[in-house]
């Protein structure tokens, strides 16, 4: 290739010779590559620095040269990849007992790159943020770019020298190089404990494959257009865990001696699903296709409901599992082939029994606890009886179950409260043991397996706030109240210093702590705030003061700091200003020069966070779709989370109905799997919502987490349902960053009221800042002399919706609040010993989005909600 003089050339090979050419150019000639996939051949030129290593050459005498490569003043932050790399050849050249196949190996930092990485053959490109770390890096930093690292190095054997035979075996390749990088990193960074941190990243795509929308782990594919789309969590991450499960049944030493048999067997060629399997059953003598095909074939995965027939047997039975809870009798006739990892309280050994049928019934003494799935393995959720979970929430405090068990325990009770196979009150009960875990926490010194449980704690309650935040006030403050208490006097605990020569993972369970009670809006003092803890801290400011000089110094960061991960880290924080203006300015400034493409996302995700940002970024999204759309096309998955951001954390109809009818005219072929999951996944919000929003109100009123306000002449706790509209004047948000603006059609009003019947004027209130994107609407009343602001979700002046829509939307909301009556709440003492967790009769805090009475046409509404998506 001719380049100019100066700038460094790289492909697949070494350079062979590089020659001066007259007109300042230079032509550089690669050594010939051995036979290899076309989609793995590549070349860069720029300006880079490099560092260098060699192996020891102790495998078979050859030294190999890796480098890791940087834009310039940047190649010092990749010491801690370089040093894998090398480890990783020589690992992988003994594991496979094959050399590594090339003469050198570059890896190199990318500095816009949207796949993330890339496994070109001795030649991977990452982004920057993926490769390199300074000195001080955190641990959870540097366990992302050992993962990573780890995956693409391993991919030089398994996927370069043998590679797969079409697009439908991605899931093989993917999902084996993701395994073997957990089985690296676990033996050369054992305190990790990567196990249980793997157990913690496969809850997104245990998530995604309980809906409908799902699709196998092996897929067909039939055009070019579909292969992007199956770069997704069910290829990498389901793939990694039936194989970690395939392993755990097999035994990880027979397994891997399988893997060297089969690339021996297929290198420099290409090979499919069933070739591993055969390959694996030859080696360890079972029946490998049977227990495999079943998993890789079927869509889903099940559920395991445990029920007690005394006190020496139970019932095990295995179901499809949906996240939306309406499995019909014809998609349930699918059996799975279960590892069932029992343990008890007595036996600590797994017994594993593999379980054929639809039922099976075992001696368990169930006065005391057990478990199934021991260590998470098993790639399934388990539903235990009120006593069981009750039995097992009382060993947190104790160390009779590590960190991956706890993790399973609470997602999988997570879950199934989404999926209504138990009510939301008892997931919220679950939490309250966790307050034990913190006492085990300092009894032990055990910190690294705690912060993996209490980031899952936080995660988990940010699903359910983020399904409930636009529920009434004061429902959310008792919800954000259980948060505070769980993680405020752990920030007590620990403090705001960090000592000198303190455990990392202490540092990182600060951190977490501050951030989520901080979220919670403890009331800790902030004045001396260590420079570790910036960024928890940073997004607290922005969440609570609002101020364009805060958010300005954020932005100021981020233009400051050259190391690409604080970057990310300032960008992301950007969206948890919650005001109209300052979620404007973040949309402005994701779609900046100032901010590379592979990190608009990032700037946009954490706009989600409020109802004023969920709101601008679905607008935003709509009235720039086909500049984004054309911009961004060919860039790898962006699209996909573009849709999936904007869209997947609604819960109310009335968005569901929103979506569907703006994709209805769009050509979806390039992201029609992530559009129907995220569809489905609103229509499950929306079931959950409608089915638990009692429930939660009563738990939380039972457990004194709900804040009532006092009747000041009665002495009672009451809460009256304000009307929607009760006066026209003009009103002025309590927020100073943001100008209202009353707006009243006044020669139209009375004819417009006349028409739809209306006694009072109506008001309209919206921002003044930027009005080439419109925000959501808000309707403002007046409760005696008090502005108070209730959210809609009309659009004002919103695309496709004239003023008399938008009239007509606010009276027939205001009629089916006048349905109902105001009660009065009772305080927790009044409650009954048992209430009817699914007992949806209206109360002042029921869903302002979804305020009319449960009917069987209500009913029919919601569950006509189909889960076949065409567009």
């Amino acid at each position: 290739m001719c380049t100019p003089q100066g700038m460094t050339c790289l492909s697949n090979m070494s350079v062979l010779s590089t020659a001066l050419l007259e007109n300042g150019m230079q032509e550089v000639t690669f050594l010939k590559t051995p036979i290899m996939a076309t989609y793995l051949l590549a070349w860069m030129i720029g300006d880079f620095d490099y560092i260098e290593a060699y192996t020891s050459g102790a495998f078979d005498g050859e030294r190999v040269l890796c480098r890791v490569y940087a834009p310039v003043g940047l190649a010092d932050q990749g010491h801690f990849s370089l040093d894998l790399a090398v480890k990783c050849v020589e690992y992988f050249s003994r594991l496979f007992n094959i050399p590594f196949p090339l003469p050198k190996l570059d890896l190199v930092a990318v500095p816009d790159f949207a796949p993330g990485a890339m496994e070109n053959w001795g030649l991977i490109a990452f982004r920057t943020y993926a490769l390199l770390i300074e000195e001080y890096g955190s641990q959870d930093r540097k366990q992302e770019i050992a993962a990573t690292v780890v995956h693409e190095i391993s991919h030089q054997w398994f996927g370069n020298l043998v590679t797969m035979e079409w697009w439908s075996d991605l899931w093989l390749f993917e999902g084996f190089a993701t395994h073997l990088a957990y089985i690296v990193v676990d033996e050369l960074f054992p305190g990790w404990d990567i196990w249980s941190e793997f157990v913690k990243n496969i809850q997104e795509v245990l998530k995604h494959d309980s809906l409908r929308t799902s699709h196998p782990v092996e897929v067909g594919v039939a055009n070019p257009s579909e292969i992007t789309q199956i770069f997704d969590e069910i290829s990498y991450m389901k793939g990694a865990s039936i194989l970690r499960m395939l392993s755990a049944w097999l035994g990880q030493d027979q397994l891997l001696l399988g893997i060297r048999k089969f690339i021996h067997k297929y290198m420099w060629s290409n090979a499919n699903t069933e070739d591993l399997w055969d390959t694996l059953a030859e080696e360890c003598k079972v029946d490998v296709p049977e227990f495999m095909n079943k998993w890789t074939r079927q869509t889903g995965y099940p559920v395991l409901s445990v029920t007690e027939l005394d006190e020496s047997t139970i019932m095990v039975r295995q179901n499809l599992f949906l996240s939306t809870g309406d499995v019909r009798e014809e998609e349930d006739n699918l059996i799975w082939p279960i590892p069932l990892g029992l343990v008890t309280s007595s036996d600590p050994a797994p017994r594993n029994i593999m379980m054929h049928t639809k039922e099976m019934l075992l001696k368990v003494d169930t006065t005391r606890w057990y478990k199934f799935n021991m260590g998470q393995t098993g790639f399934y959720r388990v539903s235990y009886p009120p006593k069981a979970l009750d039995l097992l929430g009382q060993t947190f405090g104790t160390d009779q179950l590590n960190a991956a068990n706890r993790v399973g325990l609470l997602t999988d009770a997570a879950a199934l409260v989404a999926s209504g196979i138990a009510p939301t009150s008892s997931f919220l009960t679950l939490l309250k043991y966790f307050e034990d875990e913190e006492n085990y926490m300092y009894r032990n010194s055990v910190i690294y397996g705690n912060i993996l449980v209490w980031a899952e704690v936080s995660l988990r309650l940010q699903e359910l706030l983020a399904v409930w935040l636009e529920q009434p006030t004061p429902v959310m403050d008792g919800l954000k109240e259980v948060q505070r208490r769980l993680f405020t006097k752990i920030v007590k605990r620990l403090g705001w210093d960090f000592p000198e020569g303190e455990d990392p993972s202490t540092g990182n369970l600060r951190a977490v702590a501050i951030r989520f009670a901080g979220r919670a809006g403890d009331p800790e003092d902030m004045s001396a705030i260590p420079p570790d803890l910036r960024f928890p801290v940073f997004e607290i400011v922005l969440r609570t003061t609002q101020g364009t000089d805060e958010y300005d110094a954020v932005v100021n960061y981020y233009r400051e700091t050259f190391i690409p991960a604080e970057k990310v880290v300032a960008l992301s924080v950007l969206g948890y200003g919650s005001s109209v203006e300052l979620v404007r300015k973040t949309l402005s400034f994701a779609m900046s020069p100032e901010v590379r493409t592979q990190d608009i996302l990032s700037a946009i995700a954490t706009l989600r966070s409020s109802v004023v940002g969920r709101a601008e970024l679905w607008n935003f999204m709509r009235h720039h779709w086909d500049m984004l759309y054309e911009r961004h096309f060919g860039d790898i998955g962006f699209l996909d989370y573009l849709v999936s951001l904007s869209i997947e954390s609604f819960s109310t109809l009335e968005r569901y109905q929103e979506v569907q009818a703006f994709f209805a005219n769009k050509d979806t072929s390039a992201y029609d799997r992530i559009l129907a999951t995220c569809l489905e996944g609103i229509r499950m919000n929306i079931l959950w919502l409608e089915r638990d929003c009692r429930d939660v109100e009563q738990w939380l009123i039972a457990n004194e987490y709900l804040v009532r306000p006092t009747d000041e002449n009665h002495g009672a706790s009451s809460l009256a349902v304000p009307s929607l509209l009760d006066s026209a004047a003009s009103i002025t948000t309590p927020q100073a960053d943001v100008c209202i603006r009353t707006v009243i059609a006044a020669d139209r009003h009375d004819a417009v009221n006349e028409e739809v019947g209306l006694n009072e004027p109506l008001m309209f209130a919206t921002g003044i800042v930027d009005t080439s994107v419109q925000p959501s609407g808000q309707f403002y009343l007046q409760e005696t002399g008090q502005p108070t602001c209730m959210e809609s979700h009309v659009f004002l002046n919103g695309i496709g919706q004239s003023f008399d829509e938008q009239v007509r939307q606010v009276h027939q909301l205001r009629q089916d609040q006048r349905q109902h009556t105001q009660l009065e709440v009772p305080s927790h003492q009044e409650l009954p010993r048992e209430y009817n967790p699914h007992n949806h009769a209206h109360d002042p805090y029921s869903s302002r989005q979804e305020s009319r009475p449960r009917t069987l046409e209500r009913e029919m509404e919601l569950l006509s909600m189909s889960g076949d998506y065409e567009f």
